[in-house]
């Protein structure tokens, strides 16, 4: 039915949190959130299913390392925009753990229906594990 106020809404958001104090800021700003009409009642929630990656001398160290040897075995690493990360490599990160995130399999269309690697990649990325760890040990 088109022209129909629902009796419930709901609306979800996915957000990367770059730092505990991007977290405090979120919060403070969510329970500020106040409905305009006294008949609409407004609820909010926020629920961090990872600990934010911060970006510290630490990870900045372990990523210099990382292009060297990716120069090393013939192609360039890029650092990504700072969003905070999704994927498991917030939890090591949160626990103190130099973590990099993202430098896997290359390609294009992460988690969607379309995504791909490249497969002329694979051995490269191999040789920068095997190095990187190598000097790691």
């Amino acid at each position: 039915m088109t022209n129909v106020v629902p009796e419930h809404a709901q609306a979800l958001a996915d957000v990367r949190i770059p730092d505990a104090q991007a977290a405090q800021e979120l919060r403070r700003r969510l329970a500020a959130i106040q409905s305009v009409d006294p008949d609409v009642e407004v609820s909010v929630e926020l629920r961090l299913n990872r600990p934010p990656m911060p970006r510290n001398s630490a990870q900045v160290e372990l990523f210099e390392k990382a292009c060297k040897v990716a120069s090393m075995v013939g192609f360039t690493l890029e650092e990504a925009s700072l969003t905070g990360g999704a994927s498991d490599a917030n939890f090591t990160a949160a626990l103190g753990v130099p973590t990099l995130d993202g430098i896997g399999a290359d390609g294009d269309g992460a988690h969607t229906m379309s995504e791909y690697i490249c497969i002329d990649t694979l051995q490269p990325r191999l040789a920068l594990w095997k190095q990187l760890l190598s000097q790691l040990s």
